[in-house]
């Protein structure tokens, strides 16, 4: 007895020594990281959250999966769970762990009384201000894309607004700022019918390569897997080499320099093909991957090009027009395609010039490049230098640029990194798509909310059954939230469970 005694005891004074041993080395590099980041020029609201960033960082430079299996099964915390108070965990975890290896433990620091998720929380409070108060009954806000009918259909508003719609998002790729001013004016009756704060985000399109014009002898021109479509940047189209289905691209550089093999994606990776041959007028692009049997092309739908970084501006002549509109019209603003510290500067720029104080909004990252992902930890800081800035998880460019198979790790580790630097987040594209366009859901789009629920905020696209789509992501976000919230499972009494004895 007194044998196994001792050894546990040696088993927890181990265990000390390697947590105390981390945590000395992640304090170490977290300070390093953050002053590297200047901290005298950030935000002085910022620079707690920065600093547990910063440890954050320092420690997922580590591999601690042994470490976390030894301690789960000492039923102490596997350290899962820290993103938003690093120090504070590991403090905590070191006092236990000196107690039960008869170590003299230090005191309890202060900060492991701080608040670091929840209602309270820097993270709670910056929620409130992007994405307005909620609903009590669930943690996620819920985003909606305004239709063009918004504009003209007050009803239709009202409904969004009644059914639990949080922040209605203007997407500024599409209509004219006469639509959206109507679009705006709509929202915010609606939102005094029904008593409801309801934030307005306009989406800065940015440089997103879309198809400009479409030339077919079809009468209905569709593309199968196996098809074959010219894709060419001519202002003037017509016949190309034979191709029943011609795509006119507005950006002349990236076809002249596209070669055989490279990948050509289209409406967000639901096509994606290779460049079979190239001409001097263009491209033939062969498909050779559908998400459907047989899709209808269509004007404005995004281009990728998956295989190479495409050097062009963040805002565009008319993103700084749009972005006029927003500074007045808008509670957030969303910019796209942003691939480095660059572009981040570039933005906070045009943010600043000619605002007045009401003007100086809140904003948003869309991630959906490879290289947005991998500048991912220096966008944060540098975007929140000078304004509360989150993350939109723009899932449709990002899976075709990072593929399919990493998406799912990718979206992980942004919610990862966003919730140690106390920042909320967007979970966006295709949420409910099936739904909100056809009227009936599929199961991979309800475990993808599930999935979407440990996000402040999730969107929803537009579509004919949009009313649908909003009331049954609001029923899911309800009941998800009696079961978890982040990643922490909530042990709710089941039913299932209470009926064992009857």
């Amino acid at each position: 007895m007194t044998n196994d005694k001792t050894q546990i005891n040696n088993i927890y004074k181990d265990l000390y020594e390697e947590v105390r041993t981390l945590r000395e080395n992640v304090y170490k590099d977290g300070q390093q990281i953050f002053e590297s980041w200047n901290p005298d020029t950030l935000r002085d609201d910022f620079k707690e959250a920065a600093l547990n960033f910063a440890y954050y960082v320092a420690l997922r430079r580590r591999d601690i999966r042994e470490l976390q299996l030894a301690l789960g099964n000492l039923g102490l915390s596997s350290l899962g769970r820290l993103e938003g108070h690093v120090l504070a965990t590991l403090d905590l975890v070191l006092y236990h762990l000196a107690k039960s290896a008869d170590i003299e433990p230090a005191e309890i620091p202060e900060h492991l009384t701080k608040t670091s998720q929840g209602h309270g929380s820097t993270l709670d409070q910056l929620t409130n201000d992007f994405f307005g108060p909620g609903a009590k009954d669930r943690y996620s806000r819920i985003m909606v894309t305004m239709p063009n009918e918004a504009a003209t259909d007050q009803e239709l508003v009202d409904e969004m607004v009644a059914s639990g719609m949080d922040v209605a998002r203007i997407n500024c790729a599409h209509d004219d700022e006469e639509t959206w001013r109507k679009m705006v004016e709509n929202i915010q009756q609606a939102g005094e019918k029904h008593d409801r704060e309801i934030k307005i985000f306009t989406d800065i399109a940015g440089p997103k390569v879309r198809i400009q014009a479409i030339y077919t002898s079809l009468q209905n021109p569709r593309l199968y897997e196996g098809d074959v479509f010219f894709l060419t940047s001519e202002t003037t189209l017509r016949d190309f080499y034979d191709c029943e289905i011609v795509l006119s691209c507005p950006i002349p550089e990236i076809i002249e320099d596209l070669k055989v093999d490279e990948g050509v994606s289209l409406d967000d990776g639901k096509i994606l093909g290779q460049v079979q041959k190239v001409y001097p007028e263009g491209v033939k692009v062969k498909i050779t991957q559908m998400a459907s049997n047989g899709k209808k092309v269509k004007a404005t739908k995004g281009i990728n090009f998956p295989d190479r970084e495409l050097n062009i501006p963040v805002l565009t002549d008319k993103d700084i027009d749009d972005l006029a509109f927003s500074k007045e019209a808008a509670d957030v603003i969303g910019f796209s395609f942003v691939h480095d510290l660059d572009d981040v500067r570039h933005i906070n720029q045009a943010m600043a010039e000619k605002v007045t104080e009401e003007q100086d909004k809140l904003a948003t990252i869309k991630l959906e490049t490879v290289s947005g992902f991998e500048n991912l930890i220096n966008i944060i800081i540098e975007a929140n230098r000078y304004r509360p800035t989150g993350i939109m998880i723009a899932r449709g460019d990002l899976a075709v640029e990072v593929g399919y198979l990493r998406l799912s790790v990718v979206q992980e580790e942004i919610l990862w990194f966003c919730e140690a630097a106390q920042i909320p987040v967007i979970w966006a594209t295709q949420v409910l798509e099936s739904l909100v366009k056809s009227g009936v859901p599929s199961r991979a789009e309800i475990s993808d909310v599930s999935m979407g629920a440990r996000a402040e905020c999730v969107m929803l696209n537009k579509g004919e059954h949009i009313l649908e789509g909003i009331n049954l992501l609001r029923s899911i976000l309800e009941d998800i939230d009696e079961h978890q919230f982040k990643k922490t499972a909530l042990m709710k009494q089941l039913n299932v469970a209470k009926t064992i004895f009857e």
